[in-house]
C-alpha cells in the first residue's frame, strides 16, 4: 500500500541516505503496523521485495526457511514474534530474495519507523542465492514523541554459495525507546558485512547477532556505538566459525558518554582451519557512565587462530593539548577527536553511504562544541 508519509518525516530520511526520487533502487518502508514497497519493474525481474504478511500468502515456500536459525524459544522477544508470524498478525517486516548470479548495483533501503506509544513487532528474512551480490541500507527511527514505545525483530539472512551480502544499519532511536532485535545469519561459502551504527540516545537496545560461517564463509561485523544520556546499551556479537576455511573479524569503536552504560559481549568461536580476529576500541568520557567490553575466544581446533585486542581509555591530555595549542577551545579539541575516533571509513561503506554516516557524526560534533 502507499503510505501517507508527511514531508518532514520524507526530509528527514533523505538527510539519512534514503532516495525516494531514484526509480533504480528499491524502498521498503514501514510506520508502525503499515508498509509500503517500492521497486521498479526491470529490479524485480531479478528481485523479490514483499512485506513478509503478503509474501507468506503468495510465497508459501518461505516457510521452510523462516525460523531455521533463530529458536523461537531463544526468549520471550522472539516468541512474541514467532506467535505473530504463525498467526500473519505481524506488524510489518521484509522478505527480500535475490536470484543466482544476479548483482544488484544499489542497495536495497528499509525504514523502520514508530510513533504514538506504539510497540513494533517485525520479521525479516533475507535469501541471498549462489553468486548474488546484495547490499541492503536500513535506518529505525522513532519520531521522538515522548511516550514510551518499543521495537522488536526477528531477522534471519541466508547468503549462500559465493553470494555476498552487505547488510549496513543506522539506529536513530530516542529516550523512550525499548529495543529488541533478535538477528541470525548462515553464511555457506559467501560473505556477509555487517555495519552498524548507534549515535542517538535510547532508553534499553539489547542485541547479540550470531553469523555462522560454514566451509570458506567469510564475515566482517563492524561497529559505532555511541553512549548518550541515560542509554543502556548490550551490543554483542557472537562469530562462530564452523566449516573449514572460515574468516571473519569484528571490528567496534565505542564512547560511553554522560550516565550511559555498553556492555559489548564479542565472542568467536572457531573450528578447524579458521582465522579470526576482535578489535574493540572504546573511550570513556565521565566518570558517570561505564564501557565494558568483553572479547572472548572460544578454540575448537588445533590449527585455528583466533586473536584479540582492545582498549578503554579516557582522551588523551596530550591531543587535547596539541589541538587547543592550534587555537582550539578544550571542547572543540574534543568534539574533533570525538569525530575522528568515530571514524566511518573504519566501516569500508560506499561514498554516498559513508557521506551520510560522516554527516551524523559531524552532527555529534557539533552539538559538543
Amino acid at each position: 500500500m502507499k503510505l501517507d508519509i508527511p514531508q518532514p518525516i520524507r526530509d528527514l530520511l533523505r538527510k539519512y541516505g534514503f532516495d525516494e526520487e531514484d526509480e533504480k533502487i528499491a524502498k521498503y518502508f514501514n510506520i508502525n503496523d503499515q508498509s509500503e514497497v517500492d521497486i521498479d519493474e526491470e529490479i524485480e525481474q531479478d528481485v523479490v521485495l514483499i512485506d513478509i504478511r503478503e509474501a507468506l500468502v503468495r510465497y508459501p515456500w518461505i516457510k521452510k526457511y523462516a525460523w531455521t536459525l533463530i529458536d523461537k524459544d531463544k526468549d520471550r522477544y522472539a516468541k512474541e514474534v514467532y506467535d505473530r508470524f504463525m498467526k500473519n498478525e505481524l506488524d510489518g517486516g521484509y522478505f527480500i530474495y535475490i536470484k543466482k548470479d544476479v548483482k544488484l548495483l544499489n542497495p536495497i533501503q528499509s525504514c523502520m519507523m514508530i510513533q504514538n506509544s506504539f510497540t513494533q513487532y517485525l520479521y525479516n528474512l533475507v535469501i541471498v542465492e549462489d553468486d548474488a551480490d546484495l547490499s541492503i541500507y536500513s535506518g529505525c527511527i522513532n519520531l521522538h514523541n515522548e511516550t514510551m514505545e518499543g521495537h522488536v525483530s526477528v531477522s534471519e539472512f541466508i547468503v549462500k554459495k559465493n553470494a555476498k551480502l552487505v547488510f549496513t544499519m543506522i539506529h536513530d532511536w530516542d529516550k523512550n525507546t525499548l529495543v529488541r532485535p533478535r538477528t541470525a545469519v548462515m553464511v555457506d561459502g559467501g560473505n556477509y558485512v555487517s555495519n552498524y551504527v548507534l549515535l542517538s540516545e535510547v532508553k534499553d537496545i539489547q542485541s547479540n547477532p550470531v553469523v555462522t560461517l560454514l566451509d570458506n564463509g567469510k564475515a566482517s561485523l563492524n561497529s559505532l556505538i555511541y553512549g548518550r544520556g541515560n542509554s543502556k546499551i548490550n551490543m554483542g556479537s557472537d562469530l562462530i566459525l564452523k566449516g573449514k576455511g572460515a574468516r571473519g573479524e569484528i571490528i567496534s569503536r565505542t564512547i560511553s558518554d554522560e550516565n550511559s552504560e555498553l556492555i559489548l559481549p564479542l565472542k568467536i568461536d572457531g573450528g578447524s582451519n579458521s582465522r579470526a580476529h576482535i578489535e574493540c576500541q572504546g573511550l570513556i568520557l565521565t566518570d558517570n557512565s561505564l564501557n565494558h567490553s568483553i572479547p572472548e575466544l572460544v578454540a575448537r581446533a588445533k590449527d585455528v587462530q583466533l586473536t584479540h585486542e582492545a582498549s578503554v581509555g579516557r582522551i588523551s591530555e596530550q591531543e587535547i593539548s596539541y589541538l587547543m595549542s592550534r587555537g582550539l577551545s578544550e571542547e572543540e579539541a574534543k568534539s574533533v577527536i570525538i569525530r575522528g575516533f568515530l571514524d566511518a571509513r573504519i566501516l569500508g561503506l560506499p561514498p554516498e553511504l559513508e557521506r551520510q554516516v560522516e554527516f551524523l557524526i559531524e552532527k555529534i560534533g557539533k552539538e559538543g562544541d
